[in-house]
C-alpha cells in the first residue's frame, strides 16, 4: 500500500513505549507480526555489525 511505510525506528520506538505488538498490529492493520519480528531482527544484526568504544573520562 502506497505511503504506509513505518520505519524500523519507529517499530521499536513504540514497542520502547510499551505497546504490545498485537496492539501495533491493531492500529496498523497492515503491519505483521512478522513485520514486527523482522524489526527486531534487523535491531540484532545491526547491534552485531557496530564496534562500540567506551569514552575514556579525563579528570
Amino acid at each position: 500500500m502506497k505511503g504506509t511505510r513505518l520505519s524500523v525506528q519507529f517499530i521499536l520506538g513504540l514497542l520502547d513505549h510499551g505497546e504490545t505488538p498485537q496492539s501495533i498490529i491493531e492500529e496498523y492493520n497492515y503491519i505483521t507480526e512478522k513485520d514486527i519480528r523482522s524489526c527486531l531482527l534487523f535491531a540484532n544484526e545491526v547491534m552485531e555489525n557496530n564496534f562500540f568504544t567506551p569514552f575514556a573520562h579525563s579528570k
